[in-house]
Order: structure tokens, then sequence, then C-alpha cells
């Protein structure tokens, strides 16, 4: 999302960022959202539970990412066949990270932060002292 805003962001006129939280704490979650900005001083950022439902743009916005995110599943199924909806709890989903979660790990297709992802493949942790 941040990456959205920097390459939108003109850095000259006033421009209002609404952001739909998917957090329960939108003061937290809007400030790591903006950590990752880099020229914020022209922004006035609003993160707000229900956004799209509040304003017609978000839905709008919504609406359009849906309907992206669908284009780019049914590319992946062309590729790789049957990978379900995409979505982590559907089990077709689960099963194809399962049987091909290793071999495309850097394929761009897998979000990691998924605690799906993470309870199949946990990273390796750091050594300790004592283990050495």
């Amino acid at each position: 999302m941040a990456q959205v805003i920097n390459k939108l962001n003109k850095k000259k006129e006033k421009t209002t960022v609404i952001v739909d939280c998917p957090s329960v704490n939108t003061e937290s979650w809007q400030a790591k959202l903006e950590s990752f900005i880099d020229f914020k001083e022209n922004l006035i950022i609003k993160c707000e539970h229900k956004a799209d439902f509040n304003h017609p743009v978000v839905s709008a916005a919504s609406i359009l990412a849906k309907v992206e995110r669908e284009e780019q599943v049914a590319k992946i199924k062309e590729k790789y066949g049957n990978i379900g909806s995409g979505y982590p709890s559907d089990p077709s989903t689960k099963e194809f990270l399962k049987s091909q979660g290793k071999n495309l790990a850097d394929s761009g297709i897998f979000r990691k932060s998924w605690a799906t992802w993470q309870a199949l493949f946990p990273e390796k942790s750091q050594k300790k002292l004592q283990d050495y």
C-alpha cells in the first residue's frame, strides 16, 4: 500500500489518503504504514475502519483491487493449475501451498507474511551463542 502511495504522491499539492484499516488498532497500523511512506509532508492520511463503506472513492478502489486480484489469480491458475481461490483459508490453496511452496517460494505468488505460510515454512531461528 505504501508503494502505491509513494508512486502516486505528486509531492506538491495537499492530498488526502483514506485507508480502510485491516487492524483493530488504527493508530498503530497508520503509524506503521506512514513509516514506509517516502514523502508525507503534503499528505493527510486517514486510516479508519469501514472506509470502504464511508467513502465512495475507497469503495471504488476496493472493487478495482478485487477485479485485479481475480485477474492475477486467473493468470497463476493458467500457469500452475488448481490453486484454489488464492485465499489462505481455502483448502485447495493450502494444499497447493504445501505441495509447491518450497519450489515457488521466490516466485512472488505467495505472501510469506500469511500465518498459513509461516506455519508450513517457519524461518530458521537464529543460533544462540550457546549453540556454538
